[in-house]
């Protein structure tokens, strides 16, 4: 091989390599792009809400029976069940009411069926006037709280507020207006996403 192709092989060289080396850049950002979604898919989705709670996602609520109005008690934090539950009372403010309204239009347009039900305080006295009032926008099942054991154990303030519990830990929490479509859109998807349906 002479000089003059030496010279050229040198060149040769020297385009190849940048080339090779923007081939395995864009390769390389090809593999951490398609890792990163991967990561984002398997988060969780993040919480809507516009109150102060003491409560928050990662809190571990206690198995807590409640006898409910339609006989049968429940188990709020039940081991093994994923759980979308309300915390709310028969006094929420009327404008606390389109979470409420909102989340049973939600529910109504879920492809399945989403296991949901009131945890409410109330004393005792007025359970059959409470029922009443969730009437008036639901028939899901209430249960009451009427010893105030989470409300008082948990501090729970600032209702109606909506959670999604996984084997007890709160994973989701949710107390924005449910009155528009989009929102309903928003929630139904991160229920999706969390495997309460």
């Amino acid at each position: 091989m002479n000089s003059r192709e030496r010279s050229a092989s040198r060149a040769q060289r020297y385009v190849r390599r940048p080339y090779a080396t923007i081939v395995l850049r864009a390769a390389l950002a090809l593999v951490c792009g398609v890792v990163a979604a991967c990561a984002a898919s398997d988060r969780p989705p993040e919480s809507h809400v516009i109150n102060q709670h003491v409560i928050k996602v990662g809190d571990v609520i206690a198995p807590t029976r409640l006898r409910c109005h339609a006989g049968a008690d429940r188990i709020v934090a039940n081991p093994g069940e994923i759980q979308l539950i309300t915390f709310s009372t028969p006094n929420d403010c009327s404008a606390c009411v389109p979470h409420l309204a909102g989340l049973e239009e939600v529910l109504k347009r879920s492809p399945v069926h989403i296991d949901n039900f009131y945890v409410s305080w109330a004393p005792p006295a007025e359970t059959t006037s409470a029922i009443a009032s969730y009437r008036a926008f639901s028939n899901r099942a209430v249960c009451f709280d009427d010893a105030g054991a989470l409300w008082d154990k948990y501090n729970i303030s600032h209702t109606p507020i909506t959670v999604v519990l996984r084997r007890g830990e709160i994973v989701y929490m949710h107390d924005m207006p449910l009155t528009k479509p989009e929102p309903q859109e928003i929630f139904l998807a991160d229920l999706h996403k969390l495997g309460a349906y």
